[in-house]
């Protein structure tokens, strides 16, 4: 069993919950030892902090293990993964997008769309996976929850791939999960040359709303994009986000709070290990960049000592700043103490957040409002928002 992993069984209940710690490749034999016999008959509840392949890699063990229920506790509900009750579903446009490099059959779940996963649309994921091929092997990644990245190697293995693997863009390599644990390198086929776009600002500037606005619209517009939260210490996931909306602020926050931790330079160099691992993967990341260090009764530390390690894969800087607060001058002198103010390529004005969500051109300066993690996203704030930035990217690529 896992050092710090803790497991408790009764008659018909086992259950997985996965510490806060680093996942690799050297925790495989460990993993691989794991006991799932007392699995057999009874139900499996997997939960906690861990990497999607360790879910999808727990689920196929216990399946193997004849398991008759496998459940995954997420903060809001419990998903029932196994048995699913699978119908026949059609997939919305551009869910699940097939594609082919070499021997692999690449699923690539909500590559464009924006679906939001939930227990009444597994069956849309399981039931549009592709069949079996002869000579290919099956290759699961994209952006998805833990029950569905379950759910969908369950039903991969259940309708006969000989294999199942998980990528994930962060990662160099594949993950093969069925029907052994074992480290694939990534093929030379699917490697592009991306370009990462940082979004910058100081805290309670609207960055992270903004952040996620950027994304609904780039998913809108059929563009594969690549979101990444570079605030090693304090992210801030899509679940967060959920229970502000439903107003579950409290309980957000405090469940947030579990999963901090203190930054490194270790930490630093995952960061951007990882931008640059995710260059090679998708044709464009957007990277919400930490806001650095403000406290009362000191000057801010927009950047601190050796986090601009994070800095040098990155492409392009857009500024977020707030009317009343103004930030462009600090993070334009700031970017500039490490060469990278050629590297800006707008600033966005956070006007009033308690408003409803609008982007309007002010004077040459292109302003929001509405950034507040409680406002859902607007298709047309989101095509307009697309169009600008696209519009900024074109301009300073032809110069």
């Amino acid at each position: 069993m896992l050092n710090n992993f803790s497991s408790a069984t009764d008659e018909k209940i086992q259950r997985f919950d996965f510490p806060f710690q680093r996942w690799s490749v050297d925790n495989f034999d460990e993993l691989r030892r794991e006991d799932f016999s007392r699995c057999r008959g009874g139900k499996i509840i997997l939960s906690g902090k861990a990497p999607l392949w360790i879910y999808m890699y727990y689920a196929l063990r216990a399946v193997r293990a004849c398991a008759t229920e496998i459940v995954i506790a997420q903060v809001d509900f419990l998903h029932i993964v196994f048995p699913l009750s699978v119908t026949e579903v059609p997939v919305g446009e551009n869910e699940l997008v097939i594609q082919s490099a070499g021997e692999w059959c690449i699923a690539c779940f909500n590559q464009y769309g924006d679906l939001r996963f939930n227990r009444d649309n597994l069956s849309r994921i399981v039931t549009n996976l592709p069949q079996p091929q002869p000579g290919k092997e099956l290759l699961l990644t994209g952006s998805l929850p833990n029950f569905a990245a379950a759910a969908a190697a369950i039903h991969a293995q259940k309708i006969g791939w000989r294999t199942v693997s998980y990528w994930s863009p962060r990662m160099s390599s594949i993950f093969q999960l069925y029907p052994d644990l074992k480290e694939i390198p990534l093929p030379s086929t699917m490697h592009c040359d991306g370009k990462i776009i940082a979004v910058v600002g100081d805290p309670n500037s609207g960055k992270s709303v903004f952040f996620g606005l950027l994304e609904a619209a780039g998913r809108r517009n059929r563009q594969k994009i690549w979101m990444f939260d570079c605030d090693y210490a304090a992210p801030t996931p899509k679940w967060y986000l959920q229970m502000m909306r439903n107003g579950l602020e409290n309980a957000g926050k405090e469940l947030r709070l579990k999963y901090k931790r203190t930054w490194t330079k270790e930490g630093e160099n995952e960061m951007r290990n990882h931008l640059c691992t995710l260059k090679h993967a998708y044709p464009m990341i957007i990277a919400d960049f930490p806001g650095g260090i403000h406290q009362s009764d000191k000057p801010p530390v927009r950047i601190p000592p050796h986090r601009e390690v994070m800095l040098e894969p990155i492409d392009y800087f857009i500024i977020i700043s707030r009317k009343d607060r103004n930030c462009e001058a600090a993070w334009k002198e700031e970017l500039a103490k490490f060469g990278l103010q050629d590297k800006i390529l707008c600033t966005f004005w956070s006007a009033d957040n308690t408003a409803p969500l609008r982007l309007w051109n002010d004077q040459n300066r292109w302003c929001l409002d509405g950034l507040d993690r409680k406002n859902e996203y607007t298709p047309e704030v989101c095509d307009h928002l697309w169009q600008v930035v696209t519009g900024m990217l074109r301009a300073r690529e032809r110069k």
